[in-house]
């Protein structure tokens, strides 16, 4: 069976040999991919941003604030809340879609596995470059 990685990436590490018997869900190889990296972390730089937006407007809501101020103050909360919600959804499909480390210290870190390969859509991706 020829195997194909779902996105470009350098192989780290091969988890299963030749003749191994392997079932769906189970993990072939760890894969880095610095395009993923970015991504991710670029999505979790803006999560970041819209929480602390919205840590920020709910401190300043928490002043008792005439009640003008609290309507445009509510529509900021729910623009940022909404932007975060965004990303963070964005984020998981992300960790889904790749299989990627849920380890923090990994990301970009992500591993292919054998159910990935019935799927002719995923066997048509690009090979990984192998080290």
């Amino acid at each position: 069976v020829q195997a194909f990685a779902p996105h470009e990436g350098e192989v780290q590490r091969l988890l299963v040999k030749a003749g191994d018997d392997v079932r769906p869900g189970t993990p072939l190889f760890r894969l880095f991919s610095p395009d993923l990296n970015r991504q991710y972390a670029t999505l979790s730089a803006e999560a970041d941003a819209h929480q602390k937006a919205i840590d920020g407007l709910n401190l300043i809501r928490a002043r008792a604030l005439p009640t003008k101020d609290e309507q445009e103050l509510l529509v900021r909360l729910a623009k940022e809340q909404s932007g975060l919600d965004s990303k963070r959804t964005l984020m998981r499909q992300l960790r889904e879609m790749y299989n990627l480390s849920p380890n923090p210290a990994e990301v970009g870190f992500f591993y292919s596995t054998a159910d990935q390969f019935a799927d002719p859509a995923v066997r048509s991706t690009p090979n990984a470059k192998w080290k």
